[in-house]
């Protein structure tokens, strides 16, 4: 049996039934209509509507959630309240040194010697040493596993100066071989491992190039033929025989002292010698050896006598040359018995010309 019902405003359920010549109803439920009296109205109809999603819990569902409910609320009430957080303590701040120091009395003894601390200190940045000193640093850190000669501007080592890179050093026998070397004691094997260290962070740089036939020498900034043109340009050759010492020995006539000198290895060089391989001829030395990296400039010149600089020394560094092996030429006590004996010539003779022409013999 079917019951029609009145139209009025409200939702549309659709609902079918089971039987198979049961016929599709919609039914139009007023809005006010709650969820029970649909269910009511549906089981009486015999149609299998769609299941409420949140149906209104009835009987003692209703009266369990009720009891939760409840039980909550209650503990919400009697739940203590959490304690307020401690206030932060102030953490007293040093006061600052002026401060400190404008609160003591002033005591005139200790102002002046702090002004004159400070002062001394501003004198000694302002000193060019310092500047240097300060530059030299600057630049070695931003040294990062840079060779040394990568600066064209560097003529040798920066561990060496112009004072230490000539230095040679001194053997004390009696000390057990103590070695002394710019100001600074070794012991034999002490300096005998830093020989090695500067080997073994020095070694030879040159290149060796085949251009057809020809070999051709550089280091990372000079060749060969730019070296040779350096180290027989006459105003190079003019200052190294000018930065060596000046004979002041009263035991040899003027002219000899003018024109013979003594290089730093002993041996008697003059300036009137200009045949290659003479007895008393001069080369250019590199002190830093240029086969090491050292450059071609008046900063790494000095004057050596050639078998001296050509053998002995060629391309060792200067701390590691033996002294005696250095002397190859004339020594100056070798040069006073040579004047006296060509006095002696050209007394027996007669003759100035003698002693002028024996003289010439030992320039060449």
């Amino acid at each position: 049996t079917l019951r029609r019902t009145a139209p009025s405003p409200g939702r549309v359920v659709a609902a079918h039934t089971s039987h198979p010549c049961s016929v599709s109803v919609a039914t139009i439920l007023p809005p006010e209509a709650d969820e029970v009296d649909q269910r009511t109205f549906e089981e009486k109809m015999g149609i299998e509507g769609k299941e409420l999603k949140n149906p209104r819990p009835t009987g003692k569902k209703k009266k369990k959630e009720e009891e939760i409910e409840s039980s909550e609320t209650a503990a919400e009430v009697t739940a203590p309240a959490p304690a307020p957080a401690p206030a932060p303590v102030p953490v007293p701040t040093p006061a600052p040194a002026a401060a400190l120091a404008a609160e003591q009395p002033a005591n005139p003894q200790h102002a002046n010697a702090a002004a004159a601390e400070e002062e001394e200190r501003k004198e000694e940045q302002d000193t060019p040493e310092h500047a240097l000193a300060h530059e030299d640093e600057h630049e070695h850190e931003h040294e990062v596993d840079q060779p040394w000669d990568a600066d064209p501007r560097q003529p040798f080592p920066r561990e060496f100066t112009k004072l230490s890179i000539r230095a040679r050093p001194s053997f004390d026998d009696a000390a057990r071989g103590r070695v002394t070397w710019h100001g600074q004691n070794y012991t034999p094997r002490q300096w005998a491992l830093q020989l090695e260290t500067w080997e073994r962070r020095y070694p030879n740089v040159v290149v060796k190039t085949q251009r057809g036939k020809t070999v051709v020498k550089s280091t990372r900034h000079e060749t060969e033929a730019e070296r040779a043109k350096a180290t027989t340009d006459p105003k190079n050759l003019l200052y190294c025989w000018e930065a060596l010492p000046r004979n002041h020995d009263a035991e040899l006539p003027n002219e000899i002292r003018e024109h013979f000198r003594v290089d730093s290895y002993g041996n008697v060089v003059s300036d009137r010698a200009t045949r290659d391989s003479g007895l008393t001829f001069f080369d250019v030395d590199h002190i830093w050896p240029w086969s090491r990296g050292g450059r071609s400039v008046q900063a790494n010149f000095e004057a050596v006598q050639w078998a001296a600089n050509r053998f002995p020394k060629s391309d060792r560094i200067v701390p590691s040359l033996d002294p005696e092996a250095m002397q190859c030429g004339l020594s100056l006590a070798q040069l006073k018995a040579l004047v006296a004996h060509a006095k002696r010539k050209a007394n027996n003779k007669g003759r100035g010309a003698n002693y002028t022409h024996n003289i010439d013999k030992v320039e060449d």
